[in-house]
């Protein structure tokens, strides 16, 4: 095809025909503006439907880490709540005792919990919205502040 325009072209110049070879010449500049536009809608699309794709994947990711809180947060509650009943016991333990008989490897039993834990909130993903500028996909303005300040 680029073979024909160029005959095209050649024959043209070559008859001296310069209004018809304007023509010809005005015609291949739309085509080629044509083909650039074409270009850059496809390329547009092509952005949306992987910023759609990404938007897709933050917020799979983040429902995953509030999973994951949830179910952390659960443990936390059943800690504390035997956290609880271990001061309970030291309690009436020190109550009860003398303080003469209270010994420190029964005050440490009592309170001593091997299987507690501190939690912290899993940020990952937030973090990565917040550092890759993800944090413009949220809609909520009230939402986006607040995860501003987190």
């Amino acid at each position: 095809m680029i073979k024909l325009f160029r005959n095209i072209r050649k024959k043209l110049a070559a008859e001296n025909k310069v209004p018809a070879y304007l023509r010809y010449a005005i015609g291949e500049i739309v085509l080629v503006v044509i083909g650039i536009l074409i270009a850059l809608q496809v390329n547009n699309w092509n952005e949306t439907r992987i910023e759609q794709k990404r938007i897709k994947q933050y917020a799979k990711s983040l429902i995953q880490d509030l999973k994951n809180d949830i179910e952390m947060l659960k443990v936390s509650k059943f800690q504390a709540e035997k956290k609880f009943m271990y001061i309970d016991s030291l309690r009436q333990y020190v109550n009860i005792t003398p303080y003469s008989n209270l010994s420190n490897t029964d005050l440490y039993v009592i309170a001593h919990d091997i299987m507690y834990r501190p939690y912290f909130w899993n940020r990952a993903t937030l973090n990565e919205l917040k550092n890759s500028g993800g944090l413009r996909y949220i809609s909520n303005d009230s939402l986006q502040k607040k995860t501003g300040s987190l």
